[in-house]
């Protein structure tokens, strides 16, 4: 019912090829988005509704999509509860709607890209980085017709999923390393989710999108076929990870330890386990085709980091794009936490 979508836009498209966009209702209702008349105080991550000997937490996540895979194991694995945590997971459509949430205290801990992290330190906001476990651009840009190369492209349009995310900030560097001007050699169209990329290639509305593996192969389907991949940038960039802010790092280091302990214990999980994983991936998606599943899972072992410590060499690639030059990008990093994690999990066995 639905796609993985572009890390910081929305999923509302369907994953399989041929369905209908009308799951868009029904993706964002079982993804349970938090309701807005009942914030959770970060001051406040214990609650009278959680189970006798856990702390409950507000936390949530903001695509569907493989990269959302440590969450989900952590919540469907018992994880969580395994480190005391009772935690209320639910899903905001971008990283740019999140992120204020999480900075005015109403979300303890967020799982989202980094980079929404520096963007928000810079505009004065209270976010820090805790983990990454995706550090590298990983999109297909797919095209219809007679469009076998980048330079085929110059003077038509490219869509992406929303601007500021993942997808545009990523789809305007492979533009400018190949020498085009976005705006003015090529135009870029937000459309908000994948599905409507999909259907906007169908009918010709576009000539080329920006799209996410697997989804790629429900458009290569659909007819499209790959033009770039966008791996071949080896571009640094803190795609998907962990966020909090200092004041609840500061506040609540027993919540903050337990949830890194569960986080680190997915990641091993997801390696080690991939047909398990590639059931959860289904049960969040909906999805059935195996070949697709497959894909998913094994395209993002490639990329997976063993280590989520965060790189600075990524937040180093952001920095320039949101008037961040000359930061010092530790700044914007707190790695004690995580490293007091892996410390009392201990090695994998």
């Amino acid at each position: 019912m639905l796609a993985l979508a572009a890390c910081g836009g929305s999923a509302s498209a369907p994953f399989s090829a041929g369905a209908s966009p009308a799951g868009s209702a029904a993706a964002s209702a079982a993804a349970k988005p938090p309701a807005a008349s009942a914030p959770a105080a970060a001051s406040k991550p214990a609650s009278a509704s959680a189970p006798a000997g856990l702390t409950a937490l507000k936390s949530a996540y903001v695509v569907l999509s493989t990269h959302t895979l440590p969450s989900w194991i952590a919540d469907s694995e018992g994880s969580f509860r395994q480190q005391g945590l009772d935690v209320q997971l639910s899903y905001i459509a971008g990283s740019t709607v999140a992120l204020p949430a999480l900075a005015a205290g109403e979300l303890g801990i967020l799982h989202a890209s980094p980079a929404t992290s520096v963007q928000g330190q810079l505009k004065g906001q209270d976010t820090v980085i805790l983990a990454q476990h995706i550090g590298t651009a990983d999109n297909r840009l797919v095209a219809r017709g007679n469009i076998t190369s980048l330079a085929d492209l110059k003077g038509k349009t490219i869509a992406a999923t929303r601007p500021g995310t993942v997808a545009d900030l990523v789809l305007q560097e492979l533009l400018r390393r190949n020498n085009f001007t976005p705006g003015k050699d090529i135009q870029i169209s937000f459309m908000g989710d994948q599905g409507a990329m999909a259907a906007a290639l169908q009918n010709g509305a576009i000539e080329a999108a920006l799209v996410d593996v697997p989804f790629y192969l429900i458009t290569v389907k659909q007819g499209a076929h790959v033009v770039y991949n966008t791996r071949d940038l080896n571009f640094p960039y803190p795609v998907d990870g962990i966020l909090s802010t200092r004041k609840f790092v500061r506040e609540h280091p027993d919540t903050v330890n337990a949830y890194l302990r569960a986080y680190l214990q997915a990641l091993r999980f997801e390696r080690a386990n991939p047909q398990k994983v590639q059931d959860i991936l289904g049960k969040q998606t909906k999805e059935t085709d195996p070949e697709l599943l497959s894909t998913a899972y094994n395209d993002e072992m490639d990329i997976l980091m063993d280590n989520p410590v965060p790189s600075l060499d990524g937040i180093k690639t952001v920095l320039p794009l949101f008037d961040g030059v000359g930061k010092n990008p530790a700044d914007f990093v707190d790695n004690a936490p995580l490293q007091k994690a892996m410390q009392d999990l201990g090695p994998a066995k």
